[in-house]
């Protein structure tokens, strides 16, 4: 008797608790959607992801919906968010995003990756259903990253003859940030063919009143070229010790508009073995 008397004792607490557990989970803020926590968001935080993916209210992370979020992200932002990727494991969450931000001057203008010119940018972040604090600190970060952006070039012919291909120059620029892009003060696409130009680029850097030139940088490295650990800190000390050792300064044109400049000219190598990035003279 005592020992089925223990038993019910047991199942009664175990029950209680429980309980316990399942009332703290789903009442307490922390396991809802709307403190799912931005990792290295560019522009969005937390309190605008919660907003556009409509979140914001009472959603349990154990129900959470990752592709509808992901879904309510883009179309909410207006494609001001590309793309998200969530972690979620029911009691902690986390999502990586893909922002479009400006990555190019074309044409006296700013562009984002996606195409859009500042001024259409901020014209639809105007329309988004956020506060009017989360929009001006939006307006002032895109607005602040748009006056640090290399100049476009190509090697075949002014990209104002080229609609088609420039769409996808400015894409693929996306996997830059924008902290280095400020440091590139022209990209001239150089690929082989028109339709294929901007899978070729040299990147023209200026520091200290000195031109450093990076030729035939391939797009699908450009992650690796220009990640922050090494650039540009790194890169360009190694680029000043050869400088000092009696390196040349060479001509370097834009075949674009003529124009020329005194440079440096380097070039990145990739050892695929050992995922590092070296740079060697040209």
């Amino acid at each position: 008797f005592k020992s089925r008397q223990h038993k019910r004792v047991l199942y009664v607490a175990l029950l209680c608790l429980c309980l316990i557990f399942h009332a703290v989970y789903f009442l307490l803020p922390v396991f809802q959607a709307k403190h799912i926590q931005v990792n290295n968001g560019l522009y969005f935080g937390n309190k605008e992801v919660a907003k556009l993916s409509l979140n914001e209210g009472y959603h349990p992370l154990c129900f959470f919906n990752e592709e509808k979020a992901t879904e309510n992200l883009i179309e909410q932002s207006n494609s001001l968010i590309l793309d998200a990727d969530y972690t979620n494991n029911g009691f902690t969450a986390s999502v990586a995003l893909k922002e479009d931000h400006p990555v190019c001057l074309f044409d006296s203008k700013p562009y984002f990756a996606s195409g859009r010119t500042l001024e259409e940018t901020l014209t639809s972040l105007a329309s988004l259903p956020l506060e009017d604090d989360s929009k001006i600190m939006l307006k002032t970060k895109y607005e602040e990253d748009a006056k640090n952006l290399p100049q476009l070039h190509s090697s075949f012919a002014p990209l104002s003859l080229l609609p088609d291909s420039l769409e996808k120059a400015f894409s693929s620029l996306l996997i830059l940030s924008p902290e280095a892009l400020s440091y590139v003060k022209a990209i001239q696409f150089t690929g082989g063919s028109v339709s294929s130009f901007y899978t070729v680029a040299d990147f023209i850097l200026l520091r200290d009143d000195k031109y450093y030139v990076f030729q035939d940088c391939l797009y699908d490295l450009f992650s690796c070229y220009f990640d922050s650990e090494n650039f540009p800190q790194k890169v360009l000390n190694s680029c000043d010790n050869r400088i000092r050792d009696g390196k040349s300064k060479e001509v370097y044109q834009y075949r674009d508009t003529g124009d020329v400049i005194s440079c440096y000219r380097f070039k990145f190598v990739y050892d695929q073995d050992t995922k590092r990035v070296a740079v060697v003279d040209l």
